[in-house]
């Protein structure tokens, strides 16, 4: 068996000879040519063309698959503009839309099902599960799993519940009065569920909290936060 090359310009001839066949490759840019000859007998065995893979060009698709994924995820985070609306909805309130949704497997729920309830609690700090409402917010928890993942399917219905609530204090630490009476300068008081649990809505809810944490921890020394950023509504009783 033996090997032979050859270039004439931008072509390129590779030949391998061996027992009863010949098999010449014949490359001009980015096109491949194989022939495979039946040396003995004389007739075309094989014959096929390929393009080589350019690998900018490869290289290209994969960046602009991943800058693409980003923009997607920016897009989700940007659809999350609901205005806050600092009164809890009451758990009573939410039997009805829950009712319709257990009455059917969550695999067969639609937009239609589920957009009732997401009004509801679009822009609310929570649901309040106290005195009568106790069974309708206990209701809303157990189809928390099921809506949690449609929402996650549906970003447009996602963006109405995606609040971040900030906890201070939960080491049982006591928070002074703060001097909170300006922050922030714009759009109004701070909503709170509790002396020490914010809630923070749109689509700059994770910069305003983080920054939020920030002036509490300047104010109240060694203070611990938890934020916890979630697309289900905080149920209390």
């Amino acid at each position: 068996m033996s090997y032979q090359s050859s270039a004439l310009e931008d072509q390129k001839i590779f030949k391998k000879v061996g027992g009863d066949s010949e098999e010449t490759r014949v490359i001009v840019g980015d096109i491949e040519k194989t022939i495979i000859v039946d040396v003995k007998e004389g007739i075309l065995m094989k014959e096929n063309t390929d393009r080589k893979k350019d690998i900018q060009e490869e290289i290209n698709k994969t960046y602009k698959a991943w800058c693409d994924s980003q923009d997607e995820n920016e897009q989700a985070d940007f659809k999350c503009t609901t205005i806050l609306n600092t009164e809890p909805v009451s758990g009573k309130s939410l039997l009805e839309p829950i009712n319709t949704l257990t009455s059917k497997p969550a695999l067969y729920w639609t937009r239609e099902d589920v957009i009732p309830i997401v009004e509801l609690l679009a822009g609310k700090i929570g649901v309040d599960g106290t005195g009568d409402n106790f069974e309708g917010a206990n209701a809303f928890l157990t189809i928390g799993t099921a809506l949690k993942k449609f929402l996650c399917d549906h970003s447009d219905l996602r963006g109405m519940l995606d609040p971040i609530y900030v906890v201070a204090g939960i080491d049982g630490q006591l928070i002074p009065q703060l001097r909170l009476n300006n922050y922030p300068s714009v759009g109004g008081p701070l909503p709170f569920m509790t002396s020490n649990v914010w809630v923070f809505t749109g689509n700059q809810r994770n910069a305003n909290a983080h920054h939020f944490i920030g002036v509490l921890q300047i104010q109240v020394n060694g203070i611990r936060c938890f934020l916890f950023h979630t697309s289900f509504i905080a149920a209390y009783f």
